[in-house]
């Protein structure tokens, strides 16, 4: 960063011009194209030859790059708090399917019987989920791992110079490391979720609006800007990935894919459910993007589920991201990233916020099994880290 110089994105993107910010969204996407343009022979991470032994490690073909090969796969999850002592697959692999298989570590002293069952089940679909060899899905693909405004370096003029944190960077099938950056999305609101062209103009009362809801009438306008143009000029400089983002199919590979792998917390749903909308959709997995359409065995589901467990298991699934919608609106008010973590100077303020929201939904709490769980599961009292 001392070498760069420049300024981070995030001190001065709130108070860009569209035309400021069409800008560097344009740059952003032309990186990211740029990037993705890069052949690997194998998806993992990069890393010096020297720091690797051979048996772990496969080189890159082009003689300009000898110094380098791919390696471990050090993408976060794999490898925070204890799953580091976990003897599991982190590669590299030459095989999408394998990546699917990798994510799982072993039964014994870490999951509850109802999740290892799902586990095992999806293990069963791992076969039916990779991508077909030689198609664009099955791509090997290197993109940055974090865009949020303060990784990205501009220039006085708006022009990026450096692009900084890449410590998780990873390469994997076009199939999952397509979408939209988290800090460009704006899923939620229609109009970023239908694409549509955000309007630049501020709404005719603008001016004698009160401050709070001036401050939400930009960010509003922002958000979707941001959004639409990540879309749009992907759409135009970088088509592949574009059309890998809005793959029904493909987005629910993704979800298969990080229910699997992400560490079990209590959630024995959204694995299940996401294996459900696979066994009901399985039709459009025999495409010409999938090992489906080439493996015999995969004509049908490999399991299946009772109507039974398909109606709770959905039901279930929907009260839960209802949850999930509130924990996030939680965290945005407190200023909290979904560690808990908060700045220094912020934190006596977001306890303070805390306190008084969870003195609020006691107040709104109906039963007396509501006012129970307000008191004992609310999710930003102090707890000990080591129970």
């Amino acid at each position: 960063m001392e070498k760069l110089g420049d300024t981070p994105r995030g001190d001065i993107w709130y108070s860009m011009t569209p035309k400021e910010q069409h800008k560097v969204m344009k740059q952003i996407v032309e990186w990211e194209a740029r990037l993705m343009s890069l052949n690997f022979p194998a998806y993992g991470s990069i890393y010096y030859h020297q720091d690797l032994p051979s048996e772990k490690k496969v080189p890159l073909p082009d003689q300009h790059d000898a110094a380098f090969c791919i390696g471990l796969m050090i993408y976060y999850n794999w490898w925070h708090g204890n799953r580091c002592t976990l003897d599991i697959d982190r590669g590299p692999w030459l095989s999408s399917v394998d990546i699917f298989r990798a994510g799982i570590y072993h039964f014994a002293d870490v999951s509850p019987d109802s999740h290892v069952k799902d586990l095992s089940n999806y293990l069963m679909l791992v076969p039916c989920l990779g991508f077909k060899a030689g198609t664009l899905l099955h791509r090997p693909v290197m993109r940055h791992p974090d865009f949020q405004p303060n990784n990205i370096l501009v220039s006085d003029t708006k022009e990026i110079v450096g692009l900084i944190d890449w410590q998780h960077c990873t390469i994997l099938p076009l199939g999952l490391a397509a979408g939209i950056p988290k800090h460009f999305q704006n899923y939620g609101d229609p109009d970023s979720e239908n694409l549509r062209e955000p309007q630049l103009d501020l709404p005719s009362n603008y001016d004698s609006l009160p401050h709070s809801k001036q401050v939400l009438a930009r960010e509003t306008m922002r958000k979707r800007l941001v959004h639409f143009l990540y879309a749009s000029l992907t759409e135009r400089l970088n088509e592949e990935h574009y059309d890998a983002i809005f793959d029904r199919i493909t987005i629910l590979r993704q979800r298969l894919f990080k229910g699997a792998g992400t560490p079990w917390e209590g959630d024995s749903i959204t694995l299940r459910a996401e294996m459900i909308r696979a066994i009901q959709s399985w039709p459009e997995f025999a495409l010409a993007d999938s090992v489906v359409s080439e493996r015999g065995a995969c004509s049908t589901p490999p399991i299946g589920y009772s109507e039974k467990v398909v109606r709770d298991t959905l039901a279930l699934d929907a009260q839960q991201k209802e949850a999930d919608v509130a924990m996030d609106q939680m965290r945005h008010i407190l200023g909290v990233d979904v560690l808990g973590w908060v700045p220094n100077d912020e934190y006596e303020a977001a306890r303070e916020t805390a306190r008084e929201m969870k003195a609020k939904m006691l107040e709104a709490a109906e039963t007396p099994h509501e006012v129970t769980g307000v008191k004992d599961q609310f999710p930003f009292d102090d707890f000990d880290e080591n129970t």
